[in-house]
């Protein structure tokens, strides 16, 4: 009798696994940035890089279409001129991901640069240690899902998308366990990638434990760090940081001093307010947090220490202003009075408020001087001189508007000078 072949059970076949998957000859669910598969063993998930699709099939993706940082910012009323840094065809990326991932890696680096030429990454802490953690993530697959996390959730922010902030939380957990990996075989070598996945995580923290898990690692980083800080990439930020831990870090409460320069700012900043609100949405959307911010300060018991729930929850809005605004507003170079006049404001606000978040604004903030303030004020008063030479005193609207810009910027450079002799004499 004649037998058959047994036929098979047909079923759908996959060529874009896991190298992992492929490895043990199962299916991969081929979902990024890591699949069910390597999850749940514990597995480094790899995936293979995408080759182009024939030109004919050219059909829209039904993925995610992002838009570039010019929509981003045009969007949210700025005027910024800035772009995405768009890689071309002819140099293949280092990174291997797929295209609609790679726009996240387009968008966090587009950022960076744009904070940079702007000179808006001088004004926090970790605003010129950007580009070291872009060269990380081609090394540290953890920064490299942090970083992607940090975009995803940066453009969801911005277009009120859930999806992005579900990709975003997908990015997340994936740096996450990679991170407790690399923490498990701590080395000089892979010690700045540890700690620039563990800050980038931080900046994405929105509630008060993981923001004190990952807060609390860090110090952990730094004094592991310690012997070999001054050649990390990050040593600036090391020293300052291992400096404040060796410091005293006793509880003070604020000063009679410091709620006087409080009250003192919130006066000011209210007394903006008619100048600003002839200004953008952007522009008026800032103040206005800034203000509510100050005031929130002001309300908040000040002769006893707050719980560090309650110093993340205040603090939180004001730490996340730097990341979560265009470029077009950090722009210092372009003499937008508008741009100039918040800039001002902000720098002010957080010098006021610094006393009473000694212990966590450190991490947020670079030490901020008086003197960029200054700078901005004899600008105006020169380029006031200058409009009032020309005999149009009263008259031009061009003068009238930087006597008031003059008046404004005067009144925060007070407010980062402010002296309780002074006040009293």
């Amino acid at each position: 009798m004649e037998k058959f072949p047994k036929a098979r059970r047909p079923h759908s076949k996959t060529r874009l696994g896991c190298f992992s998957c492929k490895k043990r000859r199962i299916r991969c669910d081929q979902a990024r940035p890591e699949c069910r598969n390597c999850i749940s063993r514990g597995f480094d998930c790899e995936f293979p890089i995408l080759k182009n699709k024939a030109k004919e099939d050219k059909k829209p993706s039904s993925l995610r279409v992002l838009p570039s940082t010019r929509e981003l910012d045009e969007g949210e009323g700025s005027d910024s001129t800035v772009t995405g840094l768009a890689l071309p065809p002819a140099h293949p990326s280092p990174y291997n991901l797929e295209p609609a991932d790679l726009q996240f890696v387009q968008h966090f680096v587009g950022h960076t640069a744009a904070l940079q030429e702007s000179g808006g990454n001088k004004t926090y802490a970790w605003g010129t240690s950007m580009s070291a953690i872009i060269n990380l993530s081609l090394s540290h697959p953890m920064v490299k899902d942090g970083m992607m996390a940090f975009a995803a959730s940066h453009i969801g922010w911005l277009t009120k998308s859930d999806d992005l902030h579900k990709t975003a939380a997908m990015y997340q957990a994936s740096a996450y366990r990679r991170l407790r990996k690399a923490i498990g075989s701590f080395s000089q070598e892979s010690a700045d990638g540890v700690f620039a996945a563990t800050a980038i995580l931080t900046w994405q923290a929105t509630e008060w434990k993981s923001w004190s898990t990952l807060h609390q690692g860090m110090k952990a980083v730094m004094e592991s760090m310690r012997p070999y800080a001054a050649t990390s990439r990050f040593s600036t930020i090391l020293l300052f940081n291992l400096r404040e831990l060796d410091a005293c870090t006793t509880f003070t409460p604020p000063s009679p001093h410091d709620i006087q320069r409080l009250d003192l700012c919130i006066t000011h900043l209210r007394s903006a307010s008619s100048f600003i609100h002839r200004a953008t949405p952007l522009h008026i959307q800032l103040y206005n947090l800034l203000l509510t911010f100050a005031l929130r300060v002001q309300s908040s018991p000040l002769n006893t220490s707050m719980t560090p729930d309650e110093q993340y929850e205040i603090l939180f809005p004001l730490r996340g202003w730097i990341f979560l605004m265009p470029s077009a507003v950090l722009n210092t170079e372009v003499m937008d009075v508008n741009n100039l006049v918040c800039f001002a404001f902000y720098n002010a606000t957080v010098l006021a408020i610094r006393p009473f978040f000694s212990e966590a604004v450190k991490f947020f903030y670079r030490v901020l001087h008086t003197e960029p303030l200054r700078e901005i004020h004899r600008h105006f008063v020169y380029a006031e001189a200058v409009e009032r030479g020309k005999g149009q005193e009263g008259e031009g609207e061009v003068g009238g508007i930087l006597k008031e810009v003059v008046r404004l910027i005067g009144l925060c450079v007070e407010i980062a000078d402010f002296d309780i002799e002074g006040l009293e004499r």
